[in-house]
Order: C-alpha cells, then structure tokens, then sequence
C-alpha cells in the first residue's frame, strides 16, 4: 500500500467500520483545583514532595472528532458514540478528596463551595427562583474590606462549574434509570468518593468537608448517596464508630430539607463503599483509557 495515499477508509465493510467505532476509547481527565502554596509528601510513607491538590475531579470523555471530517461516517458512528455518552452520564460521578487541605480550602473565597454556589445563583436566576436557598452565598463579599473574589479572573472557574453541571446530569440520568427499571425505592443516584489523608487525621475533618459539599449539592439535586471509599495505604483505619458517624452524620444534617414537594423528603446519604486497592487505583483513578 501506497504510504504517500490516504487509507481508504470507506472502502471497508461497513460491520469492520462499525467494529472500530466500537473502539473509540473513552478517556478519564483529572481536574485538580485548590492548590495550597505547602507542599506535601505524596504519601504517608512517601519523602517525595509533590505540589498538594485538595479536590480532584474525575471525567470521562469521548471525542469523535476525528469522525467530524467525514459526514457519512460521523452517522455511521453516531448510535455507538451516543451510546458511550449514555454510559458515561449513568456512571456515578468520581471525587477524589485530599484531607485536610479540602476541609482548610473548601469554603475559602475562590474555593470550591464559592464556585459552586455561584453556579447555582445565576440557574435560581435564570429560572427566577429565589436566591434563598442558595448556600454559601456570601463567600467571596469581602467584608468591611469591600474586596471581592473576581471569579473572571480565575482560570478554575468556568472549567469547574462545566463538571459540576456535568455531575447533575449525571445524577439527573442516574435517576431517571433507576426509575425506569424498576429498581427499589432505596436505590439512590451515586457520587463516588475516593478519601486521602494522613494516617493521623481525624474523622471529624472528613465529616465536616463532606457535610459542605452535601449541602451546597443538596440545594439544587437533594435525594444522592455518597460512597465514601478509603485509599489503600493513604487514609486512617477505621473503626465502628467511625463508619457509624460518616454514614449517619450527613443524612442527619440533611433531613427534614423539602424542596415544595409535599410529602417528600429528599436527603443526602453516606454509606461506606469497598477500600481502594492500588491496583484500582491506578487503572480506574488516574488519567488515560478506559
């Protein structure tokens, strides 16, 4: 074959075309936010100093691009690529927390709660809802020193509130399937978390982020379930009485919240998922191919 010629693509049986389609890798991107200016060792039993992300979003991704040069086989791909999206939007969505860099940066003005809490601000204006259920609102006002966070100027901005308007979707789609399949009433749409931190670090800081993050979630998707799952080697024993706080405490803080549905009650709930073993961790949460 002629090197110097384009492969005659089209030219291929039309079941060994739709063969590779079915190829088209999806990818995980990580998207790191929240940088403290220390630097921390990259694991407990780690010297090697390594810059300190707090909270680390996971998305999957599926780019046809390439298929874009050809119309005829950009529709011959389309079932099998919008399939790929459909599976990607019922995969619960992936968080990686560091503590307690999430828990000292969170709720700081241009921290996470802020932008999330923005996002949720201009759609209850959008749709002319109240901004009183907005939490975190004030983050950022500046005081009596009449500075303000310039979330233009933050190159995070955009590019977390496009993620995390992708994990409502995620919910949304997850829901949405729980329902038309028939599953039982205590299944509930997932956000999957992976938790590191020094051995030493107590169970209240992973509470107290958790419980921020499930409230400024809560107020525009309430009735999810965090699976809250340990890295091998990276994050405390636990106990019990652990696990007994980290599943009740963020249910607890959310109940009673109604959201004018009578008779309705929507909650946020914690329950205990798999540790993460390296293996995992380095196929499922690291960037590249899956």
């Amino acid at each position: 074959m002629d090197p110097s010629k384009p492969f005659p693509f089209t030219s291929l049986p039309l079941e060994l075309r739709l063969m590779i389609y079915e190829r088209i890798p999806i990818e995980i991107k990580q998207h790191a936010f929240t940088r403290p200016t220390k630097l921390q060792t990259a694991t407990p039993n780690d010297s090697t100093s390594s810059p300190c992300y707090s909270f680390t979003i996971l998305a999957p991704t599926i780019s046809p691009t390439i298929l874009l040069t050809n119309r005829q086989l950009y529709i011959e791909a389309l079932p099998i690529i919008q399939h790929k999206r459909r599976l990607i939007s019922l995969t619960p969505p992936k968080l990686v927390l560091d503590l307690p860099s999430a828990a000292s940066h969170i709720q700081k003005p241009g921290g996470v709660l802020w932008h999330i809490s923005h996002l949720l601000a201009r759609r209850a204006v959008k749709a002319r809802k109240s901004l009183g259920h907005v939490p975190y609102l004030g983050i950022g006002t500046g005081g009596s020193s009449g500075r303000r966070y310039d979330a233009a100027s933050d190159p995070d901005h955009a590019r977390l509130e496009k993620l995390i308007v992708g994990w409502m979707h995620s919910l949304d789609a997850q829901r949405q399937h729980i329902k038309s399949t028939g599953q039982t009433t205590d299944q509930f749409p997932c956000i999957e978390v992976a938790l590191t931190a020094p051995l030493e670090t107590p169970v209240s800081i992973t509470l107290h982020t958790l419980r921020q993050l499930a409230y400024v979630l809560f107020a525009e998707h309430g009735q999810f379930r965090w699976v809250l799952r340990s890295v091998e080697g990276e994050y405390p024993s636990f106990s019990e009485e652990m696990v007994r706080q980290e599943e009740e405490v963020v249910g607890k803080v959310m109940a009673g919240w109604r959201r004018g549905r009578p008779g309705e009650e929507d909650i946020v709930q914690a329950i205990r998922g798999a540790e993460i073993e390296r293996e995992e961790w380095e196929e499922r949460w690291v960037e590249g191919e899956c």
